[in-house]
């Protein structure tokens, strides 16, 4: 099963964006070097940052998933991330080749939970 984790940028108000950008970067680092250690999700990073409007900006990683247990490290490392750069996820997953918003997960919408979040998308 092929889902995405990005980081839920809509809250962002458009002249927050540009201060957005530098912690962006900064995620993504944690991001490349968190898919360099887990090959096995065969994980893309999306790595948009540089646009005017929050809802244009694209930071997370598509990865793929055969079993609930697969979900336990990015969700974890995920909510390591919420926590560190205050920032809200979406998780979703692709039906047809399109994207599908399952569930918010960080900062102020709580810890993403592994077993819930399995349930929601059918693993």
């Amino acid at each position: 099963m092929q889902l995405y984790i990005y980081c839920d940028c809509s809250k962002l108000e458009d002249e927050d964006v540009k201060s957005f950008a530098d912690s962006g970067r900064k995620m993504i680092e944690r991001l490349a070097t968190f898919i360099e250690k887990n090959d096995q999700l065969r994980a893309e990073l999306h790595k948009n940052i540089d646009k005017e409007h929050p809802e244009d900006i694209k930071i997370g990683i598509d990865f793929h998933v055969k079993k609930a247990k697969q979900l336990e490290k990015p969700l974890n490392f995920f909510n390591d991330l919420a926590i560190e750069f205050k920032q809200d996820f979406v998780l979703g997953l692709f039906t047809n080749g399109e994207p599908e918003d399952v569930c918010y997960f960080g900062f102020e919408e709580g810890k993403g939970d592994s077993f819930m979040i399995s349930q929601y998308v059918g693993l």
